[in-house]
């Protein structure tokens, strides 16, 4: 099941990548609500979506934390490609 989700603030859209993972996804959704009200269906330019809050996405899955990236240069001794000259 693989879905386009687009997070705006606090508000979820959450649409298909495959027309066939459509029930599956709206299962998963229902299933996080704390009510079905939350779970609205949305018609887009790129078809129908629903909107949800967005804790309701995430609980259901659908989202992802972005990686941290390291901010932190890597030093000489850090490198295992480093070469060090000895007498």
């Amino acid at each position: 099941m693989k879905a386009i989700v687009s997070v705006n603030g606090t508000v979820a859209t959450v649409l298909p990548a495959n027309r066939g993972d459509s029930r599956d996804i709206v299962r998963a959704l229902l299933d996080a609500a704390a009510n079905p009200r939350q779970v609205k269906t949305v018609t887009t330019s790129d078809g129908l979506g629903w909107m949800v809050p967005a804790h309701v996405a995430d609980k259901a899955g659908l989202t992802s934390k972005p990686k941290r990236r390291s901010t932190r240069r890597k030093k000489a001794s850090d490198d295992d490609s480093a070469v060090t000259a000895s007498n």
